[in-house]
């Protein structure tokens, strides 16, 4: 303007309130521009605040689903070595009728000391072969409760259970999977044996004159 006018007091009062006005609006801006940082800024530490907050609430999570995970695996071994240990034969089968666990007192039962689970069922239909072991099988996955009352086979007696394990739904229930309880009864059924034949005797002997 200098340049062209000479001097700012030659400036037309016009163009004057023209270049007022651009001043005033350039000034505005940088005052909104201002605010907008501050806010910006505002913005970035209240981001900030709660991404550690986030961070930390994460690490207190974590160290809560450890803790969780570290007592679920303590229950799942305990009750693995109670399974274990039982002195009632256990094989848990899935619903597809896959064999996925058989406690030591099974194993013992059926003869079966090898790692791969398909051969259980191959061993268990030996094992009572003149018994309708499939077909129980067949009917307890198809959700029926089944029992052999004896199974007996050389010197031993045994009891076997077909059970279908069912989760509840409210007023529905399905199942989960299906279980086979093998249990010694021989001592049982020796002992009811000896009472009878002493009740027979003694009857016997009391009608004898």
């Amino acid at each position: 303007l200098i340049r062209y006018y000479g001097s700012l007091k030659n400036v037309p009062e016009e163009q004057k309130v023209l270049f007022e006005q651009i001043d005033k609006t350039y000034t505005e801006n940088d005052q909104e521009y201002n605010l907008i940082e501050r806010a910006l800024d505002i913005s970035s530490k209240e981001l900030t605040e709660a991404n550690t907050l986030l961070r930390e609430e994460k690490k207190e999570i974590e160290e809560r689903i450890r803790i969780r995970t570290k007592e679920l695996s303590q229950e799942k071994s305990k009750l693995n070595r109670i399974a274990q240990n039982m002195n009632t034969g256990a094989i848990l089968f899935d619903k597809n009728g896959q064999v996925t666990f058989i406690n030591n007192k099974a194993r013992e039962t059926i003869r079966f000391d090898g790692v791969d689970n398909s051969l259980v069922l191959e061993k268990l239909f030996f094992k009572f072969k003149g018994f309708p072991i499939k077909e129980y099988l067949g009917r307890c996955v198809a959700g029926e409760t089944l029992k052999i009352s004896q199974a007996e086979i050389s010197s031993s007696i045994f009891e076997l259970l077909f059970q279908s394990l069912l989760i509840s739904n409210g007023e529905d229930s399905s199942s989960f999977g299906h279980l086979i309880w093998i249990r010694d009864i021989t001592e049982e059924k020796l002992l009811e044996r000896s009472k009878s034949e002493l009740v027979a005797i003694a009857s016997h002997q009391l009608r004898t004159p």
